[in-house]
């Protein structure tokens, strides 16, 4: 019994890690009073580290945050800590190629017996490539309303220059009318 048990969790750990590749997503738990961080090795490679190379304390997980991140990402860390409330954070990293990538990350606050913070525990996604296109379709709504105004512009400034003529014409057999 022991051991198909030990078998249906390493096939359903299998599954798992299968699930979690095929959606560009890694687990991660941080221990709050130790302040190690596990990484699965998914998340390892979103973050374009090696398997079992990640460092595994919280300063770790802080340097992969992108400067301009941090202090939110640690913000949000903090209210789940005191809140005991779900986690959830979008921001960037910085890989070791120094290419920045998007992550989205949800955790869960699980307590200890005494009901303090003992660990937070989620999953990470890689966004970038969403991110991107969001980007690229900003772009391409920027340029179409410049492209609009452009044309606004355009068909006004004809609409004038078609009511001068229009004047000038009408000037002009105005005056034939009258020879």
């Amino acid at each position: 019994a022991r051991k198909g048990a030990e078998e249906a969790r390493r096939a359903s750990e299998q599954r798992l890690q299968v699930a979690l590749e095929a959606g560009r997503m890694g687990a991660w738990e941080w221990d709050v009073a130790s302040g190690k961080v596990t990484w699965s090795s998914s998340l390892e490679e979103i973050h374009g580290l090696k398997p079992g190379t990640f460092g595994g304390t919280f300063e770790d997980f802080k340097r992969e945050i992108h400067p301009e991140d941090v202090a939110s990402v640690l913000a949000q860390v903090q209210r789940a800590l005191e809140t005991r409330r779900d986690h959830h954070v979008v921001y960037r990293m910085i890989r070791p190629d120094g290419a920045v990538g998007w992550l989205e990350a949800f955790g869960r606050f699980v307590p200890g017996a005494d009901g303090q913070p003992q660990k937070l525990a989620g999953i990470c996604m890689d966004i970038t490539e969403r991110k991107q296109a969001e980007a690229a379709l900003r772009e391409s709504e920027q340029r179409l309303r410049e492209a609009q105004r452009k044309l606004l512009l355009h068909a006004a400034d004809l609409e004038t220059t078609v009511q001068q003529r229009t004047a000038k014409l009408e000037e002009t057999v105005s005056e034939l009318q009258q020879l």
